[in-house]
C-alpha cells in the first residue's frame, strides 16, 4: 500500500511539473511580448503578441499605445496581409497619432531580423538598400523610431508619429523621394536622390509633412 501510494505521488509531481509554464528567465527573449494597449499613455488593459506575423488584425480598442520590448521592431500595415502604407516601431511609443485606428496587420521581428534592412540600420548604418522601401528615421544617423514609404504619394497621416519629426531619411538605389512641407504635398518641397544621415544638411530636418516616391 505504502509503496502504490508513493507510485502515485511521484506520478502526480512529475505530470504538474511537465504541466507547469515555464518562467520568464532575465535575458531570455524567447519570451519578449509586445503589449498593444487601447489608449494613450499605456492606459487599459493590453492585448499581447510575441514574435510572429499576424496578416489580420482589428482590435475593438484600436493602438492606443505600445509598448516595445528591446531589440525588436513592430512593423505595422495599413491594410491586411501586410500591404498597403507602413510604419516601424523599435521603442514604446506613448501615443499613436496617426496610426491609432489605422493598423490592420503587423509582424512583431527581432532588430536585426526586418525585411528590407539585411544589414542593421544605426551606428551610422542605414541599411543596404532594398527592394521599394524609404525609410524616415526620427533622429540623425539612422536611428530612432521609422515610418516606411513604399512607392506612392503618402499624406501626413501615412507618417504617423513621423509627421514633421523626420531627421534622416533612407533612399534606395534607383528611386526619388519627393518631400513637402505642408500636408497634401504643398508648400516647400525638396527632391532627394540618394540617403541622408542628416536631413539638417538639407535643411529639411523636422520639416517634412508629406512625401511622394517614385522609381527613376
Amino acid at each position: 500500500m505504502k509503496k502504490l501510494l508513493f507510485l502515485l505521488a511521484l506520478l502526480t509531481t512529475t505530470v504538474f511539473g511537465q504541466n507547469r509554464p515555464e518562467r520568464h528567465r532575465p535575458g531570455d527573449d524567447r519570451f519578449a511580448e509586445v503589449s498593444v494597449f487601447p489608449s494613450p499613455n499605456f492606459q487599459g488593459r493590453p492585448e499581447t503578441y510575441r514574435e510572429g506575423n499576424y496578416a489580420s488584425i482589428n482590435l475593438r480598442g484600436g493602438f492606443g499605445s505600445l509598448r516595445v520590448p528591446r531589440g525588436f521592431v513592430v512593423e505595422a500595415f495599413a491594410q491586411p496581409n501586410f500591404r498597403g502604407p507602413s510604419t516601424r516601431f523599435s521603442q514604446d511609443v506613448a501615443r499613436l497619432e496617426g496610426w491609432s485606428g489605422r493598423i490592420r496587420s503587423f509582424r512583431v521581428v527581432r532588430e536585426n531580423d526586418r525585411p528590407g534592412f539585411p544589414d542593421r540600420p544605426g551606428q551610422g548604418n542605414p541599411g543596404r538598400p532594398g527592394d521599394d522601401v524609404v525609410v524616415l528615421f526620427e533622429d540623425d544617423n539612422f536611428r530612432g523610431s521609422t515610418a516606411s514609404l513604399t512607392v506612392g504619394r503618402h499624406t501626413s497621416v501615412s507618417l504617423g508619429a513621423l509627421r514633421g519629426q523626420a531627421s534622416s531619411i533612407r533612399v534606395p538605389r534607383g528611386y526619388t523621394v519627393q518631400v513637402f512641407g505642408n500636408d497634401r504635398f504643398s508648400g516647400p518641397s525638396y527632391t532627394f536622390t540618394e540617403s541622408s544621415d542628416r536631413l539638417r544638411n538639407q535643411n529639411w530636418n523636422d520639416r517634412i509633412f508629406s512625401v511622394i516616391v517614385k522609381r527613376r
